[in-house]
């Protein structure tokens, strides 16, 4: 009987041990991955914050303003001619060898830019 009393003792403080225990740990988890998500939009909320301000103060930038203006009005001259095929073979070299591997690398999808080029073939 003296064992039998002694081991439920024994079994019921080692539940609650275990229980508080488990609880314990999962409030510091919890605890742990909310200050992780805080942390997070935290740094996602300067990163554009400041990407704003810094497009802020380069729309207000009289260089910038005037190289867009010049940039605007160049554009459609660009589109209006064609380049020489050595020009063109040199162009479509250096997005598939320089610039498609470095965008994939920088990218989780593969990138579209390697689509248009090889559909323009």
């Amino acid at each position: 009987m003296f064992l039998f009393v002694s081991m439920s003792s024994i079994l019921l403080i080692a539940y609650l041990g275990y229980s508080s225990g488990r609880s314990a740990l999962r409030q510091t988890i919890e605890n742990s991955l909310t200050s992780i998500r805080s942390a997070r939009a935290y740094q996602i909320e300067s990163y554009f914050a400041n990407t704003h301000a810094q497009t802020r103060t380069l729309s207000q930038d009289l260089m910038v303003v005037e190289a867009m203006r010049a940039f605007r009005a160049a554009a459609p001259a660009l589109t209006s001619q064609n380049l020489p095929p050595t020009q063109l073979a040199e162009l479509r070299r250096y997005y598939q060898e320089i610039f498609i591997p470095q965008l994939a690398a920088n990218q989780r999808a593969g990138p579209a830019a390697a689509i248009a080029l090889s559909s323009a073939g």
